[in-house]
Formats: structure tokens, sequence, C-alpha cells
């Protein structure tokens, strides 16, 4: 199916085909269309705020490193030694210098070749030419971003006025220290889990609590170029026993969703300081791992910490079964597109149709 058919169905509120979720051959062309050349979520900046840290990532496949130089300066790189190929550094933590674990040729946290053993029997070698290969790096409030592109848009010009939103719901972003990391590894490809956090049409049958919390019949969905924004407030009057869910009293009114092509997403709860990122991450053509990171001002005490990070927690679990169903059934190619609804799910429908302007060019 050409572009211009795709288009026409799309708007026509069809979905993308099956095959488009478990092509080998898409997946290679998805991470060198898509990933490698947009903005990626590394990390908290708090992993990376004192001179001599690190902490490690992958995007797209390529293993990265985000370094505070010792001059303070922050860096990021291919996690890649320049000998054998091996991956050079792993988890974060505090060092001087990255060694290889191979054949312990050592880095500088700038990046730079600093010994190579044996290196001085080789008569042409010179450890300049050696440095690790240096990616984008920029940060937004706590959170760092990396780019392997080096001719891409900056940072700034990829999230827009987005800092802006998220300064108008009374959030203090600068305020915000992170405080834990929740992992899921699903066999599912990378597109059924963003098409699935930019709608809440599932929310009342697959997540009880949160439906109960908040209101659904007042849910604003709004689609931009790169962008797919969700509002939402409490009920007068929640369902959901204050035991399955958070204080969301006083601070931040209305929650604020915002997700950012091609796969991250950032969200403001109400409450007083309530902040998480979703960064989603292809492990291959149908296996993914969302990576959840939470963030609070420091006045929010370690019992609503708690509280936010397992009500969240029990959302992201009810979203495995349901999701992993979806991936068996277009698997099967059995299936013929869906039709999505257009009241209910149009930021799903403005993912897809920013799938084929990207892939389909």
């Amino acid at each position: 199916m050409d572009r211009q058919a795709l288009n026409a169905a799309l708007e026509q509120c069809r979905t993308l085909p099956p095959e488009f979720y478990s092509d080998p051959h898409r997946h290679r062309r998805e991470l060198d269309q898509i990933f490698r050349q947009e903005w990626q979520y590394a990390g908290p900046l708090d992993r990376v705020r004192e001179a001599g840290s690190y902490m490690t990532t992958v995007v797209a496949e390529v293993p990265i490193v985000v370094t505070r130089a010792l001059d303070g300066g922050l860096r990021g790189f291919v996690n890649v030694c320049r000998h054998r190929s091996a991956v050079v550094a792993s988890g974060c933590g505090r060092s001087r210098s990255l060694v290889c674990p191979y054949h312990a040729w050592t880095y500088s946290l700038d990046g730079s070749l600093i010994a190579a053993p044996r290196s001085e029997r080789e008569a042409s070698f010179d450890p300049t030419d050696f440095p690790l290969r240096p990616v984008r790096i920029d940060v937004w409030g706590p959170l760092v971003f990396v780019n392997l592109d080096q001719e891409a848009p900056a940072l700034a010009d990829w999230l827009g006025d987005i800092p802006d939103m998220y300064a108008e719901t009374g959030l203090r972003i600068d305020d915000l220290a992170y405080r834990d990391r929740r992992e899921y590894t699903l066999d599912i490809n990378w597109k059924t889990y963003a098409e699935n956090i930019v709608e809440c049409y599932h929310c009342p049958s697959v997540h009880p609590a949160f439906a109960g919390v908040f209101d659904l019949d007042d849910y604003e969905l709004e689609a931009r170029a790169r962008s797919s924004i969700q509002r939402t407030r409490p009920r007068e009057r929640p369902r959901t026993a204050a035991a399955d869910a958070y204080d969301f009293t006083g601070g931040v009114e209305d929650g604020l969703y915002v997700f950012v092509w091609p796969n991250f997403m950032a969200n403001v709860s109400p409450g007083i300081g309530h902040f998480h990122t979703n960064s989603i991450q292809p492990l291959g053509p149908d296996r993914m791992v969302i990576m959840n990171d939470f963030f609070f001002v420091p006045e929010v005490s370690t019992a609503d910490a708690d509280s936010y990070i397992g009500f969240q927690h029990q959302v992201s679990l009810e979203d495995i079964a349901p999701l992993e169903a979806v991936a068996r059934g277009l698997g099967s190619r059995a299936g013929l597109p869906g039709r999505l609804m257009q009241a209910s799910e149009p930021l799903t429908q403005h993912f897809m149709q920013t799938y084929v302007a990207v892939m389909e060019s």
C-alpha cells in the first residue's frame, strides 16, 4: 500500500496494516529514519549532576553514555570502544575514567582516549584519532536528552512551547528531584504502546482506579504537528478508594500529559509536584521496554511519592495483558486493518498519520 492509499485509509479512521508491526526490515528502517534522527530521553539529570559521574542508556540499539566530565561539562557519547567495539561503561556511578572491559582502553570523561595498553609499540598509533564518538546532548529541567543526528533541530525546537505549558500548571520543574524508575518489557511492537498511551478510550475497562479518580467525560485531546496533548482533572467525588490512589489535592489542579513524537511522554498529575516520564524503546520488531522515571518537589513526602508511584505502576501493569493480546492478533496476520473511534482516539489516528508521513515519504 503506497503513501496516498495509507493516508486515505487513515482519513477513514482505519488503522495501519498489521504487517507494519512485525516486519524486521521495517523495524531496521524505523531505527534509522525515526529513532536515530530524533531527540531521545537519556535519563535523570540527578544521576550526572556531580563532576566524575556517568549514566548509560540505549537509543535505537545504540549504547550511549552520558558523563559529567571533571571540568563540569555535560557530554554524551556512543558507549562503544574504538578498538574492537565492546560496550565500555555500564549502569551509572562515579569514576575519573571509563575503562573498556575487553582490552582496557581507557577514556577520560570528556571522551578522549588516555590509555591503550602496548600502544607505545605501534609506530603510527595516535590516541587523539580514537576518542569516543560524541552525540548531541541537552537538558530540560531534570531531564537529559541525546540525539544521534548532528544535524537535527535543537532540543528547544523539538519541545516547542511544551515547557511553557508545564510551567502554566504551576509545576516547579526546576525543583523536581528524581526518585525512582520502573521498567516494563513487553512482547509487542513499540507503536502498539505509543498508540495506547495517547488515548484513554481503554481506561474505563482497563484502568478502573484511574477512571475512578479522573473525569473521563471531561478529557481534552489536542493534536499538534509533533505532539499530542491530553488534559484531565479529578472527579468532584472520586469513585476510587483513597488507599488505591494518591493525594491529588492542592498544587497542580489539572493533569497534563504530552506525548512528543516519536516515543516520549511527560506527565504532570494533579497534586503537589507529581511528575513522571514515559520513554519507549524498541528491542526488536516484536519487543520493547517502557521506562517510567518519577520526580517530585521536595515537600512531597516519601509516603505520598510511594503512593503515586504505586498508582502509576498499577496502571502500567494493567496495560500489559491487553497490549500483548493486540500483538498476538496483529502477528497472526489474520485480521484486517481496524477502525478507530474518531471522537475517542483522534490522537492515535494522529500518531499513525505522523508515522506514515515520516516512514513513507
